[in-house]
């Protein structure tokens, strides 16, 4: 199937439940092959109800079949849940960096899943990188020139920059503001940015491309709410995700765009 937005070339959409919950919301999403399998990663933080917060949780999709299922993001012990934003990640290898925000990084490592039973599963952290100045990483993802994270605010002032963690310190280098409002997501292909910016539920989002200082805006080329982004090489595609109940996409787009 296919989804809002002139750029889109192939979607689906989530099922029952969770293309309408109010408590789930997705944010970050990572794409590529494990095993032979096809398969995508999202993330999505909970709203919190009744003075409770049920944290984070990743979708893992076979995109062959178009089944999931749920992990939950957990710390300790006694798997005490993640609560983050988690509005973007980073897939690579075994590895798992989800965005926490004023609080700089988490990391994970997916062969780690565990199964509690009842088709319930949890991944447990294994680092917190703290960044050395302040920064706040709304999204992540990678692409050819590494490693990218930048700043969602209502305004036009939020930087990207790239970044590295190591030894629980989450760096970023490079740091500029492109002027672009409402920042989702961003990666950086081959010294060109694209960076996703929402308008909104009622109306498409927009893709900006272009080299650092240079960005052009395609108006309405993404679905409504289109939030972190993930570079497919092998594809030649860019994956992206929407939040808004109810217009719950992953979808894909060509990449360059024209």
């Amino acid at each position: 199937m296919t989804a809002p937005g002139s750029l889109v070339v192939s979607a689906f959409r989530w099922s029952g439940l969770d293309r309408w919950t109010q408590r789930w919301w997705p944010q970050g999403i990572a794409v590529g092959v494990f095993d032979g399998v096809p398969l995508a990663i999202v993330s999505w933080f909970s709203k919190e109800r009744r003075g409770r917060d049920l944290g984070v949780r990743i979708t893992v999709v076979d995109l062959d079949r178009l089944r999931y299922h749920h992990v939950r993001l957990v710390d300790g012990p006694a798997l005490t849940p993640v609560s983050v934003h988690a509005g973007g990640i980073v897939w690579s290898g075994d590895r798992l960096l989800v965005a926490a925000t004023l609080g700089g990084v988490r990391e994970f490592r997916m062969s780690a899943i565990q199964s509690r039973g009842c088709g319930r599963f949890v991944l447990p952290q294994v680092a917190h990188h703290q960044s050395t100045e302040k920064f706040r990483f709304s999204f992540l993802a990678e692409g050819s020139d590494g490693m990218v994270t930048g700043e969602y605010t209502t305004r036009d002032d939020g930087r990207l920059a790239g970044f590295t963690v190591a030894d629980g310190v989450a760096s970023v280098s490079d740091l500029h503001t492109p002027a672009v409002p409402e920042m989702q997501g961003a990666i950086l292909i081959g010294g060109v940015w694209a960076v996703t910016s929402s308008r909104g539920d009622k109306r498409n989002g927009d893709l900006w491309t272009g080299k650092r200082g240079s960005l052009v805006t395609h108006e309405g080329a993404l679905p409504p709410g289109p939030e972190d982004l993930a570079w497919w090489p092998e594809r030649g595609q860019l994956w992206g995700a929407t939040e808004h109940p109810g217009q719950r996409w992953v979808y894909a787009i060509d990449w360059p765009v024209a």
